[in-house]
Parts: structure tokens; sequence; C-alpha cells
């Protein structure tokens, strides 16, 4: 029973709100003849009966059509706020120069509207580079080592809160591949290791765009950012001059990591704005402000010790990486600035 009544209601909610659209459609139809006609107080009159409905898909027009008969009749503050409250309800509007007046198509692009939130992937195309930096080495015999960097990768995905039409808060969680080799030559060797890690890291940056109101627009930001460690391995590799080699590869190396990197995220770059989205090409670097290795485990493994000559160095990866982004803006509002 409590079923069939709610089933009931429901048919009739929306009977009537399909017969309140109805109506606020023939109104528009009447008030658009008394536009045409010159009669504007007519005309707002027949708006004004539909101006509260908050369903009909079409209540946009309703406003255009109250700030073109505000603009016609010199009322520039209500044309506005008509303007404001269309642009809220449709605000990927866009003047068509044909059938919108001079007047009305400055007065919508002197309207800022914004996306509040973000929402996209972000893709590093191009590889990223580690840049290590070496605090202090470690060695078990007269030798020392040479780092060589190598291309990574990473992914993922971002979003952000617009706070201005100019500035922006982003966030995000990307997954980070980086590489690196270490060479060495102890007495009588030839030593190398090739050491990867993978890192999910979450910045917080705040951007700040420098042309808002253009399609290209350029930006820059900076923040905080912290990395988890994923996954940690070093392959090892050593040639004897007599000829002799040995090999370890894949050797599970998390224990011996620290598991957060915390540092800090600077980047510049330039946005590209599509109808609802952007596409953005940017140059990111990190920044790490602790050791990735962990000092207390650093002589607890004797096969690397011995039979590879290697013992951990105190060592800070930075990042350099190009990233090709996609972002979808959904939310969007009218910006109101604080002085107004």
């Amino acid at each position: 029973m409590r079923w069939l009544i709610t089933m009931c209601l429901s048919i009739f909610l929306l009977s009537a709100a399909n017969g309140q659209h109805e109506q606020c459609q023939d109104q528009l139809i009447r008030a658009k003849q008394f536009y045409q006609n010159g009669s504007f107080q007519e005309a707002l009159d027949q708006l004004h009966l539909c101006s509260d409905s908050t369903t009909w898909p079409g209540q946009w027009q309703v406003y255009r059509l109250k700030a073109l008969c505000y603009l016609a009749s010199s009322q520039t503050d209500s044309a506005r706020k008509a303007t404001e409250q269309m642009l809220n309800l449709n605000p990927t509007y866009r003047s068509d120069a044909f059938s919108d007046p001079v007047e009305f198509t400055r007065l919508v692009l002197s309207v800022t509207v914004i996306p509040r939130f973000t929402l996209g992937l972000a893709v590093s195309v191009g590889p990223n580079l580690s840049i290590l930096k070496v605090s202090k080495s470690f060695v078990l015999g007269d030798y020392s080592k040479e780092y060589t960097p190598l291309f990574g990768y990473q992914a993922g995905v971002q979003f952000g809160m617009y706070l201005k039409p100019n500035l922006v808060l982003n966030s995000g969680l990307i997954v980070t591949h980086r590489r690196y080799d270490i060479h060495y030559s102890p007495v009588n060797w030839s030593n190398s290791v090739r050491s990867r890690l993978s890192y999910l890291y979450a910045p917080i940056c705040v951007q700040h765009i420098f042309n808002p109101t253009q399609k290209q627009r350029y930006f820059a930001q900076i923040g905080p950012s912290i990395g988890h460690l994923l996954y940690a391995s070093n392959d090892f590799s050593a040639q004897l001059d007599d000829g002799a080699s040995f090999n370890l590869t894949r050797a599970n190396m998390r224990t011996r990591r620290n598991s957060w990197i915390v540092g800090a995220t600077a980047g510049i770059g330039v946005m590209y704005k599509l109808n609802q989205s952007h596409l953005s090409l940017q140059a990111d670097y990190f920044y790490a402000l602790n050791n990735i290795n962990k000092t207390t485990e650093r002589f607890n493994n004797t096969q690397e010790m011995y039979d590879f000559q290697y013992v951990d160095d105190d060592t800070r990866i930075h990042t350099l990486a190009i990233v090709l982004g996609y972002a979808f803006h959904f939310n969007y509002h009218v910006y109101h600035p604080k002085s107004r």
C-alpha cells in the first residue's frame, strides 16, 4: 500500500511540474512578442510570473529576456543582475552577434564566471628526471661512487578549487617512478647498481593564472608535497678484472628506504581553455627535504656489502617532470569580487 501511495504522489508531482513548464514556455513566448513590439514592461510582467521556477530547463532564457528588457528600459543594474542569474543557470552561454544587442554582449562579457572545481588527469608525456643530491657517501674501500640520473615516468589524477578567477588551489594523487644508476670500481672490480623507486605523491599547490580571461593562459604554482614509498628495488652487477661476473636482480629495498618523503613542488606552464575543460603543459620541480635511505639499515645487508662492496649513501632525490594534463571544469558560478 505504501509503494502505491508513493507512486501516485510521484506521478502527481511530475504532472504538476510538466504543467508549470508548459505554462512558463507559453509565458516566455508571449514575453518575446511584447519585447519585439517594444512593450518592455508588459514583457517583464509576463516573465515575473515564471521567475521563481527552479526545475524548468529553460529558466535561463527567462533571465536573458529580462536582461534585454531592462537594457532597453535603461535599467542597467537590474539588467546586470538578470544577466548574472542567467549565467548561474547557463554558465557556458555565448552571445550571438546576430540575435543579441551589442550592449547585452558587452554585459555578458563583463560578468566573470568561474568553475568551483576541476577534475582531470595529469600524465607525463616525456620523462621525469631524477636529480640526485648525495650529502654523505659511504664506501668500504678506496673508491668513489658516480651517480647517473635516468628517465622515469609519472601519472595521476588532479583536482582543484577556484578561489578567484586567477587563483586556484590544486591537489591530486600522482604515482611517480624514478630510476638512477650508481657506478664504482673497488680494486680489481667494476660494479654498478640500478635503483628503482615508486612513490605516491599528494601535492597541495597554490596556482596563479597570469591572464585568466584569455584562451591561452600562463600560470605558476608552488606548494608542499608528501610522498609515500610504494616500491623499491636494486639490481647489482659486479665484473671482476679476470672476467668473472655475478649479479643480483630485483633485490627488495623497501625495508632500507624511508617510507615518507617530504618536500616542495614548484612549476610553470601554459593551459589552453576549451569549452568546459582545458589542456595544460607544465614543467614541475620537486625538491626533497629528507633522505631516501634509512641510516639505521645502512650496514644490515651483508650480502651486498661483501659480494658487491655496496653501502647506501645519504641521498635526496629531486625530480624534474614535463607534464601534459587535461582537466574538466564543473559547478560554475558567477564570481563576485569582495569590493563590489
